[in-house]
């Protein structure tokens, strides 16, 4: 018993946390790959839900600047007396 409890001591043991510590590193490093997997699925969908908020924001920002151009120049064109027949922007 004393020999098998030595051998295991010596050579077996050190073989298992060998292999233990070897899983643990696989396993962080396969936890980091996820995670950054997983940080950069995040970032994109972040990214284009931000772009799609600025499109919208810009668009309505010059729809708006398009009507007040063509209701400024219909004002003008009355107050000056001339036909005005210039189509409304498009909705």
């Amino acid at each position: 018993m004393v020999t098998a409890r030595y051998l295991t001591e010596k050579f077996l043991e050190p073989l298992r946390e060998k292999i233990r510590a070897e899983g643990k590193a696989e396993g962080i490093s396969e936890g980091i790959a996820e995670g950054e997997a997983r940080g950069i699925a995040q970032g994109k969908a972040q990214g284009i839900a931000e772009g799609k908020a600025r499109g919208i924001s810009e668009g309505a920002a010059r729809k708006q600047r398009e009507w007040e151009d063509w209701l400024r120049d219909e004002q003008e064109a009355r107050e000056r007396g001339e036909p005005f027949d210039e189509p409304p922007p498009s909705l």
